[in-house]
């Protein structure tokens, strides 16, 4: 089993389906995660460009890439508790992970970012959130939805 396979088992709760814009759509988030880790309030967005998507999100064989990739954030960021990987995002041929973070990763973590395959596009866009609004407020919506759905 895959370190990402390992660390999602338990940890994330995922949903799929279709846009309002009729593309699809898979998104991961912690669920254990119910409050902010007051030393990390930076919220960092790192999207990754497909190179080959498939209607929108990647191919078997690029979803294997970006897993390796992942595996890259995990290493460096979660297991040496710098930051938490909290949300990963599929949709319109593009791949966004969400970050918490000790310091601004646009800023600080650059040798991180060069270890990503150069035929990668990669933006990394970061901002003080110290309350995790976005995380919290997905959380929020992905409960009701499992509410509703029972």
């Amino acid at each position: 089993m895959s370190q990402v396979a390992k660390f999602k088992e338990s940890l994330w709760g995922s949903s799929a389906g279709i846009a309002e814009d009729e593309k699809p759509f898979f998104k991961m988030l912690r669920v254990d995660i119910e409050s902010p880790i007051q030393e990390m309030p930076f919220e960092s967005f790192v999207t990754i460009e497909f190179q080959f998507p498939e209607n929108g999100l990647p191919g078997e064989s690029e979803s294997k890439a970006l897993t390796d990739i992942e595996n890259i954030f995990l290493k460096e960021l979660e297991d040496s508790g710098v930051g938490r990987l909290v949300y990963v995002q599929s949709y319109d041929d593009h791949r966004v992970f969400l970050f918490y973070t000790k310091s601004d990763l646009s800023k600080t973590h650059r040798n991180l970012f060069k270890k990503i395959p150069k035929k990668y596009n990669l933006s990394v866009l970061s901002d003080r959130d110290s309350e995790w609004k976005f995380l919290l407020a997905v959380r929020k919506s992905y409960f009701q939805k499992l509410a509703e759905q029972n």
